[in-house]
């Protein structure tokens, strides 16, 4: 077994890595309450990487650690990677489920993440279970205090919102340009920025206008990257003549 990993009054950021145990699951038939069984014990294994990477695979993992609040602190806990919408965190106390006790899912946030709500000093085991479809995997799993996680939400929002409204301010402008000029690589350029805003938009979301692009399993997960290489090779074909 691996220590618990403690939060502390020092706030900050932890990563759960050094205390994960993981569990591939081929079948994706496994269930949280079969994992109480003595006998799937030896199946988890020790983490031994700063952040758990799976490739390529249709397997379901679980990934568990044990986790001890000692601070007077208000934490959350996410994964900050591009995963299917299929990710279950659960909380567990004994043998017993307390996710809906503990933890509060932010279903506004752009990752899978919860905030923490944990009885003091008292040692809670965390179960998660992601797929991701076909997709490389990998599963960062991080506790971040308040201040920290507010901080940094609002940055990258801040960021990502600027560099998406200029794109499309760009594409607005050559979208003039084509209907002044009648020439079609403006147009072509117009799709294409479109496309790189639309690949940006899925790995770093601000709104939800997207989500069905942001599903790693959806067929249209790679429908921007198709749509940018066109329109590239189509805008050079047309610059060259």
């Amino acid at each position: 077994s691996q220590a618990a990993l403690v939060l502390s009054a020092k706030g900050g950021t932890l990563s759960a890595a050094p205390a994960l145990q993981i569990l591939e699951d081929p079948s994706q038939q496994l269930t949280l309450p079969q994992l109480f069984e003595p006998v799937m014990a030896d199946r988890f294994v020790a983490n031994s990487t700063a952040t758990p990477s799976f490739g390529r695979s249709a397997s379901a993992f679980w990934v568990r650690f044990t986790l001890i609040d000692q601070s007077d602190l208000q934490w959350y806990i996410f994964s900050d990677s591009l995963l299917g919408a299929d990710y279950d965190l659960y909380l567990v106390s004994g043998q017993q489920v307390v996710t809906a006790q503990y933890a509060q899912k932010l279903a506004w946030y752009r990752r899978p993440a919860w905030a923490l709500h944990l009885p003091a000093k008292q040692a809670i085991q965390v179960y998660i279970r992601a797929t991701n479809g076909n997709s490389a995997f990998n599963l960062p799993v991080e506790l971040v205090e308040s201040s920290v996680f507010l901080e940094r939400s609002s940055l990258n929002y801040r960021l990502y919102a600027s560099i998406y409204a200029a794109g499309l301010v760009l594409a607005l402008y050559n979208l003039f340009l084509f209907f002044t000029v009648r020439d079609k690589s403006y147009l072509f350029l117009v799709v294409h920025i479109l496309a790189i805003v639309m690949i940006a938009h899925i790995s770093n979301p601000v709104s939800t206008t997207l989500s069905q692009l942001q599903k790693t399993d959806s067929y249209f997960f790679t429908a921007p990257f198709y749509v940018a290489t066109v329109s590239f090779f189509l805008l050079t074909r047309q610059l060259l003549q």
